[in-house]
């Protein structure tokens, strides 16, 4: 009984695994685009509230997985009804930018 338990769970993780890897391969141009605006920007901010409005959007993830991955860092920034996230390269991602420059 455990040993189909343990199947299933495996067979559900293989399979989110591989949704995943097919998303990142999807996303590659929107991620090099945001890291490349990162670089060139002297402040790269994101509304991440505002009062009333849904701010959800697909650029938030991308980002959230650009953070998560070590290559940008994230600062929270409060005004009277906004909330507002800015990114800056990590040294990790400074370096990969200038290796996607290099592509271009």
């Amino acid at each position: 009984m455990s040993s189909e338990l343990k199947k299933a769970l495996h067979k559900f993780v293989d399979e989110e695994y591989k949704r995943k890897i097919s998303e990142i391969d999807e996303g590659l141009k929107r991620y090099k685009a945001i890291l490349l605006n990162i670089d060139n920007s002297e402040r790269f901010e994101v509304v991440i509230w505002v009062e009333g409005m849904d701010t959800e959007s697909q650029q938030k993830k991308d980002l959230n997985l650009l953070e998560r991955s070590g290559l940008v860092q994230g600062q929270n920034r409060y005004e009277e009804h906004n909330a507002y996230r800015r990114y800056m390269l990590t040294d990790k991602g400074r370096q990969l930018t200038k290796k996607l420059q290099k592509e271009k």
